[in-house]
């Protein structure tokens, strides 16, 4: 059925699942409430100011790429097209937590504007929410798989989960909404 990798990263993203949930109903209960007549201007002055947090662990992984590369000016900084030795494990780990963040931050993006454009003023708590947790499985990932790659399920859960659910949530709305007025 499944290897004893898969179940770790299944076992992995099912505890993500188990950290995530009560996350968001601590924020619901915790974060200030908006006023109701909040314009829209200001609701999205909100979620562009959370947004800059969600870049953070994009500026991150850029700068440790970076580092590496110019730790090594030898071998990464003089061609950086150049195929990357075996034992450059530690940038080869940099570059794949680069790319996977880059493309994590961009479904982010468009998951938290999705939200933004869709969902009541009483749930705005939920955009503060999900950059907390992104970044905070941003950082997990980095560290598992900075470990080994194989622990980097737990990362990944806390940021893609959140990412597919509000995701899914948000375009329910606008479809209702289209369908439905």
């Amino acid at each position: 059925m499944f290897s004893s990798k898969q179940w770790t990263i299944m076992i992995q993203v099912s505890a993500s699942a188990c950290f995530v949930i009560p996350v968001r109903y601590v924020f619901k209960e915790n974060f200030a409430s908006f006023p109701p007549e909040l314009s829209d201007g200001e609701r999205f002055k909100f979620v562009f100011r959370c947004l800059a947090f969600s870049s953070l662990p994009l500026f991150a992984a850029v700068r440790k790429v970076a580092s590496v590369r110019f730790s090594n000016m030898e071998t990464l900084g003089a061609d950086p097209i150049a195929p990357v030795a075996p034992s450059q494990k530690a940038f080869k780990i940099a570059e794949r937590v680069l790319q996977n963040t880059l493309e994590q931050t961009l479904l982010h993006v468009m998951t938290i504007l999705a939200l933004a454009s869709s969902i009541e003023v009483d749930q705005l708590y939920i955009i503060p929410c999900m950059v907390l947790l992104f970044c905070i499985g941003r950082f997990v990932y980095y560290v598992g798989y900075s470990y080994d790659p194989l622990y980097r399920g737990f990362g990944f859960g806390t940021t893609w989960l959140p990412t597919l659910i509000g995701f899914s949530y948000g375009l329910f709305i606008i479809a209702s909404r289209a369908l439905f007025g």
